[in-house]
């Protein structure tokens, strides 16, 4: 998707795969919010379309704010896109059209400089997608990219609840919908205890073992 997206919005796709970032959240991130030395992005306001499409800036879902690290491989593509984009200062009114006004600047926008329209990019998206051979479903929208974070984490044994943490959701949440991807916990126990018996000698028993040898 970050290849078939245009230039200036490639980056993108990494945010909600990388940090599972909303689609509100990685238009409304600044490129303040980005922590280089701590290898984490910032999460606290994403950008809303109001009705008859005003943009305004808004408190994230559930208000949970939160800091999620991002992977070593993906800082280069963030400070790449900061090189060849620089962030653009965006002033829009803070969750309703007449709220106090708000400045950020923002590390995607429009030329010449406006926030980003969720219903634009959704199209450029589906096209992207149908470019990429991604099928043409419902689930393929922008937020798969957070499924795929949420459930690359669970997979790899990152806990419930810093992924809940990372996700800005309740843990509760995050097992209703990803429990499937959580490692299997017999499965975990066997290694902890292969780990824990290795080099002990009882691999030499093996050959007792019903099926060892299979």
């Amino acid at each position: 998707m970050a290849n078939e997206l245009p230039e200036r919005l490639s980056a993108i796709p990494y945010l909600g795969a990388a940090c599972a970032l909303r689609q509100g959240e990685a238009f409304a991130v600044a490129s303040d919010d980005l922590n280089f030395e701590a290898r984490s992005v910032h999460v606290e306001v994403q950008i809303k379309c109001l009705r008859g499409g005003v943009l305004v800036f808004a408190p994230i879902k559930n208000g949970k704010i939160r800091d999620v690290p991002m992977a070593d491989e993906v800082l280069p593509v963030f400070a790449k896109h900061i090189e060849a984009y620089p962030s653009v200062s965006v002033t829009l009114p803070w969750r309703t059209p007449d709220g106090k006004p708000v400045t950020r600047n923002l590390m995607f926008t429009w030329p010449p400089g406006q926030a980003i329209v969720r219903q634009r990019f959704n199209k450029l998206w589906a096209r992207g997608r149908k470019a990429a051979g991604i099928p043409e479903e419902r689930g393929n929208g922008f937020h798969v990219t957070r499924h795929t974070a949420a459930t690359t984490w669970l997979a790899a044994g990152v806990s419930l609840a810093k992924v809940a943490a990372y996700l800005g959701d309740t843990k509760e949440t995050v097992l209703s919908v990803y429990a499937h991807f959580l490692p299997s916990d017999d499965e975990r126990a066997r290694e902890v205890m292969n780990a824990f018996f290795a080099g002990t000698g009882t691999g030499s028993c093996a050959q007792n073992v019903p099926g060892a040898g299979a």
